[in-house]
């Protein structure tokens, strides 16, 4: 690949030559083939008025009202790791005789370890949920549609 550096964006339209497909070998066919293969078809509309003033508003309201990690959540806040991370009087184990039968200690530092767990699983899904979401805004057949769906991305 040839990198060139300008000083300022094109002025003017530009045209390419049609590249000569027998530069490509069956190997970069199949590498290309492989990096782009996905199960959904992508659907692209280039009449970008508003098709569906409900789905904008959607889109709207998602941009005002969602919450945002960096302003919404005070990172400061202490966090004592000597104390549950919930109350303990909501442990689905409480009251079985191999958790009772632990220490404050013990109990706190796998109360840690569970909750350390469960934001796993919950990193995880919402890393699968933002392959597939990001998927659809190719697929939806509109731009409101697309801006949509890339709301549901930046969400995650």
């Amino acid at each position: 690949m040839r990198v060139t550096i300008v000083e300022s964006p094109p002025q003017a339209v530009r045209t390419f030559p049609t590249p000569d497909a027998s530069a490509l070998t069956q190997e970069d066919v199949e590498t290309i083939r492989e990096i782009f293969h996905t199960p959904l078809t992508g659907s692209f509309n280039w009449d970008y008025d508003s098709a569906n003033a409900k789905i904008r508003r959607l889109y709207e309201l998602g941009k005002a009202h969602n919450w945002n990690t960096t302003v919404d959540v005070d990172w400061d806040l202490p966090c004592d790791l000597n104390d549950f991370p919930a109350d303990p009087e909501l442990s689905a184990l409480r009251g079985f005789p191999a958790y009772e039968a632990l220490s404050h200690e013990e109990k706190v530092q796998f109360a840690w370890k569970a909750h350390a767990q469960t934001m796993s699983q919950f990193l995880h899904g919402e890393q699968g949920a933002m392959l597939v979401a990001s998927q659809l805004v190719s697929c939806a057949p509109t731009a409101d549609g697309r801006r949509q769906a890339l709301c549901f991305v930046a969400d995650l």
